[in-house]
């Protein structure tokens, strides 16, 4: 009995018929379940919300590059004027008494009289290696040349060279000479009387280095050389 009514209350909660065909209550007595069956209810009309679009969670995009700088301009300034480095020949003095200032071309021969001296001409005045390439040449070469002539006995360097007026100095002398070239007769010829001569470098067929200090009795000349290989070069 429970039971039934129970159901009977449930399914009028449900929208099913009312138990039972009297509209009031039966005493004692079982209503009779309704024969019509509730009908659905309807559907919902309500429309869902739109979902709003997230926001994206990815890392911020990375800045633009920046531009290169422009290329700087070409430097306009101009050269040095500067003029070149002198050559390192110098001469002053005298050996007869007439000034002796320019050392305008300094050659070390390539075949002196003897293959263990070392022999350095300085002149006065621009001479080729070709002028000197002939025995004599101290009348052919161009007329009132001053002419210095340093015959070293040795070929190493660096070494310094007593200057005698023997005229066969012993190995670690030195004979020098002054001439004044002469087209028309003989030349004239000086010898100094003492001082020394330095080597300071030899640059095989290349060049010779080095100073002198030396006397012609009363007179004296001094200076520093850089001369010329001339390979051809010979003794007058």
């Amino acid at each position: 009995m429970k039971l039934a009514r129970a159901l009977c209350i449930l399914a009028t909660a449900l929208g099913a018929g009312a138990c039972g065909s009297s509209s009031g209550p039966v005493p004692n007595g079982t209503g009779a379940a309704g024969s019509t069956p509730g009908a659905a209810g309807a559907a919902g009309s309500g429309s869902g919300t739109a979902g709003v679009a997230a926001v994206g969670s990815g890392g911020s995009a990375a800045g633009a590059s920046g531009n290169a700088g422009a290329t700087g301009a070409a430097g306009t300034g101009a050269a040095g004027t500067g003029a070149a480095g002198a050559t390192g020949n110098t001469i002053m003095g005298s050996a007869d008494g007439t000034p002796f200032t320019n050392a305008t071309t300094v050659l070390w021969i390539g075949a002196p009289d003897s293959a263990a001296s070392t022999v350095v001409y300085v002149f006065s005045a621009p001479i080729k290696c070709s002028e000197i390439s002939k025995v004599g040449w101290d009348t052919r070469v161009a007329d009132k040349t001053q002419a210095l002539e340093l015959k070293m006995i040795g070929t190493t360097a660096p070494a310094t060279f007593t200057v005698v007026m023997s005229p066969t100095p012993a190995p670690g002398q030195a004979s020098v000479n002054y001439t004044l070239t002469s087209q028309t007769g003989t030349p004239g010829e000086v010898i100094s009387s003492g001082g020394t001569v330095t080597l300071s470098a030899l640059k095989a067929s290349t060049s010779a280095t080095g100073s002198f200090d030396l006397q012609f009795g009363a007179n004296a000349l001094k200076g520093a050389f850089m001369a010329t290989y001339c390979a051809t070069g010979v003794e007058p």
